[in-house]
């Protein structure tokens, strides 16, 4: 036995340097070659399923299902392996399980009077649950410290040797801040067995020990070249010194990585990436002899991005069709009703509901021949009707004339026809009832139109409702109800269209064009939590928060926008100056006046 003691501390990895005393877990040297490449500094970069080991807290953020795997060829058929899985989804958090196993076999074993005992194999495997989601909103927390994402993992230990085996249950908590101040800046921190395992193997009793692990990370883009990280971790385990990792990784177009890390230890590594599949290879410096890393990834499905995408576009075609079936059924529902009304002679009913099919489908070749032909049995009872013959020619041309207003619609039109018939025969009866029926199907109309409208309102069919609000308006243009529906669906549908615009510039990844769409939606109404949130993702350099600190900043700014979202752009830039001579630094209003003065040199070439 006191010969397999070095054998499995070789095996089992312990990278503590010679003078450190204490002794950390078989898993210490940690997950995914591109984390072993970087030095181990990963704790605040952790952006794949080996996040369920390093730092759960970032689970969330991962854009896709993932799958990754890791394989470490060790000394004396030795082996060092992981495999793990993380679900994100887009409202409740990220999900992620995992595995990974140590093993070693055909050890000699002898007794203390070192006599040959025979071969035997050791193993160690360790399973992981993982969970990670956005910190709820906390007063003071949240003003320092948002957005904020927390994670567990929880983990079942189990040790084999020889005949012999050991289980134990532990978890580790984790922390990531990331700062929409500084986009590309990443903070991390994360605990490793808060809840200590401990492994009664034989006669012998071992607790893993404490890990305490702090990172900074940063991104940025390097243009049409790629983009570059740089990460730095500390590390700390009980009976142990401070270690600190630094990494930092080359990626060229999203295609190869080139990197390089120290733990005390060098380390260097790259990365292939093609279609859904990544493949990563570090070297690693260690004693007895480096270690060639291997990882193989799979990114499974759509993004969570455009999975949104796609649920928004299946509820616009299911209200489309929604819709058409609610078009035609009104259509064969007034048919039916004009057709009745004919029937028992009330034309004047009769006309208006093919007046309403017509509203619904204007090229409705049988409503145009109704309107056709109940107009000449009006104008044919109205000559049957009139007796003065002095006022005929005169009173049959106004008659003909409102008829005319009304199979087009013109109730308004109409009504001063009749109006001016009686002003010729007050006693006019005929005038009076096509009077008393217009103003009666005007008002019909006019609430049929507004109930309709209110109920898309309602569906948010915003669009749909505009038309039916402006229907009301081309009935009655002072009608209250009407002005009111036009503006209020009209700001809505402005917001939904800024809304739509940001999404679409959020997706292709012009964040400061997606951030003004957003400003603006926001103007129009600042309790839009989509735009608030996307926003938020959207800000480069300055937060919303910082921006809504100074109020008369805040109110300038946000009367710029409503400037900005009618074309008034020059007004927009007078207002933006103002916000600048308060606050030089405002990137947003300089972003914004150089965006207004685009669009003014635009509209004058036209």
């Amino acid at each position: 036995m006191r010969l397999l003691i070095p054998f499995l501390s070789c095996v089992l990895l312990s990278s503590a340097a010679a003078q450190d005393a204490g002794v950390e877990g078989v898993f210490s040297l940690g997950v995914g070659a591109r984390a072993l490449a970087l030095g181990r500094a990963f704790t605040s970069v952790a952006d794949d399923p080996t996040s369920i080991y390093w730092n759960p807290s970032s689970l969330p953020l991962l854009p896709q299902k993932q799958l990754s795997s890791l394989h470490i060829p060790l000394y004396l058929s030795s082996a060092y392996d992981f495999f793990g899985f993380a679900v994100p989804t887009r409202t409740l958090g990220g999900f992620g399980m995992g595995a990974m196993n140590v093993r070693t076999g055909d050890i000699e074993g002898r007794d203390r009077d070192n006599v040959s005992t025979g071969d035997f194999n050791y193993s160690e495997t360790e399973y992981l649950l993982s969970y990670g989601g956005m910190v709820p909103r906390i007063p003071l927390v949240s003003r320092v410290l948002t957005p904020l994402y927390a994670g567990v993992t929880m983990k079942l230990v189990h040790q084999s040797l020889g005949g012999s085996s050991a289980l134990g249950a532990g978890g580790d908590i984790g922390f990531l801040y990331t700062p929409t101040a500084l986009r590309g800046l990443r903070l991390g921190l994360s605990f490793q067995n808060v809840l200590q395992p401990t492994l009664k193997l034989r006669q012998t009793s071992d607790r893993l020990p404490l890990s305490v692990r702090g990172g900074v990370s940063l991104s940025s883009s390097l243009g049409d070249v790629g983009q570059g990280l740089v990460t730095i971790d500390v590390h700390k385990a009980t009976s142990r010194s401070m270690k600190y990792c630094v990494g930092a990784e080359f990626n060229v177009r999203r295609l190869f990585s080139v990197r390089a890390g120290w733990d005390g230890d060098p380390a260097l590594g790259f990365g292939v990436t093609y279609w859904k599949l990544g493949f990563d290879y570090a070297y690693v410096s260690r004693e007895p002899g480096p270690l060639h890393c291997v990882s193989v990834g799979f990114r499974i499905g759509r993004t969570i991005a455009e999975d949104w995408i796609a649920v928004k576009r299946r509820e616009a075609e299911e209200r489309t069709r929604r819709a058409e079936a609610e078009r035609k059924a009104m259509i064969e529902k007034h048919s039916a009703i004009a057709v009745e009304l004919y029937r028992k002679e009330d034309y004047f009913g009769a006309l208006g509901e093919w007046q309403k099919v017509l509203a619904f489908d204007p090229e409705n070749s049988d409503a145009e021949r109704w309107v056709g032909q109940i107009t000449d049995k009006i104008q044919s009872i109205q000559e049957d009707v009139i007796k003065d013959q002095e006022l005929l020619a005169l009173i049959k041309e106004q008659i003909d004339s409102g008829i005319e207003f009304l199979t087009k619609g013109n109730y308004d039109g109409a009504i001063t026809q009749w109006n001016k018939v009686l002003s010729l025969d007050p006693t006019n009866a005929t005038a009076r009832e096509y009077l008393e029926k217009t103003r009666t199907l005007l008002a019909g109309e006019i609430s049929e139109h507004s109930t309709t409208a209110l109920q898309l309102e309602r569906e948010e069919k915003f669009v749909e409702a505009l038309s039916k609000w402006k229907e009301v308006l081309e009935l009655d243009p002072q009608n209250s109800a009407g002005l009111a529906g036009v503006e209020r669906v009209s700001k809505r549908i402005e917001e939904a269209q800024h809304i739509n615009l940001g999404f679409e510039y959020f997706t292709a990844g012009e964040f400061d064009k997606s951030a003004i769409e957003f400003r603006a939606a926001l103007a129009l109404n600042p309790e839009n939590k989509t735009a608030v949130e996307y926003l938020r993702r959207s800000v480069g350099r300055k937060s919303l928060l910082e921006i809504s600190g100074d109020k008369e900043v805040w109110r300038l700014y946000l009367k710029g926008i409503e400037h900005f979202t009618r074309g008034e752009y020059e007004e927009a830039i007078r207002v933006w100056e103002e916000v600048l001579e308060l606050d030089p630094e405002n990137e947003n209003a300089v972003r914004n006046i150089e965006e207004a003065k685009l669009r003014l040199k635009k509209a004058s070439e036209r």
